[in-house]
């Protein structure tokens, strides 16, 4: 890839994706232009399949956003358990949780239990489950099996 064409993909579409990036999703400031640079870098590793620049580049900053709000999300705080109904609460969902799993395929059980009860990133999920450092691939795994999983407690539910 030539500099001109970078730089010329650069001074198109810099303002675009600044707009997705701040306005559409929200991103704060300080980190619009590292994000936009984080994509300009995807860009030239990508140039020679990429045919509609204009196109990749918001499709990229817009999967790049959704990236950085996913990385920032935090879980809830697990609540205190000071009532006993509320411990009594809590050990059936765990039971419910089980039953669930037990209806799911061993490999979504691995999945779901690296990402939720051992805290894997996608990433790493990928590259133990599939040996792939894809944490997109990762990211699909965790989907799908969390499809499974609702679709197994849908049928769960109708049978109650």
């Amino acid at each position: 890839m030539t500099r001109d064409r970078v730089s010329a993909a650069y001074d198109a579409h810099y303002d675009v994706m600044r707009y997705i990036a701040a306005r559409r999703f929200g991103v704060p400031p300080a980190d619009v232009r590292p994000l936009i640079h984080d994509v300009f870098v995807a860009f030239i590793r990508h140039s020679g399949g990429i045919g509609d620049e204009r196109g990749w580049l918001v499709a990229a900053v817009t999967n790049a956003c959704r990236k950085y709000w996913r990385d920032r999300k935090t879980g809830d705080d697990l609540p205190e358990l000071t009532d006993s109904r509320e411990i009594h609460s809590s050990v059936n969902a765990r039971v419910d949780a089980i039953r669930l799993l037990q209806q799911l395929p061993k490999r979504c059980r691995t999945v779901l239990w690296l990402r939720f009860a051992e805290g894997l990133s996608p990433e790493e999920i990928a590259l133990r489950c599939a040996a792939s450092t894809s944490g997109g691939y990762g990211r699909q795994m965790i989907h799908r099996c969390l499809r499974a999983a609702r679709e197994a407690l849908s049928a769960m539910q109708e049978r109650s």
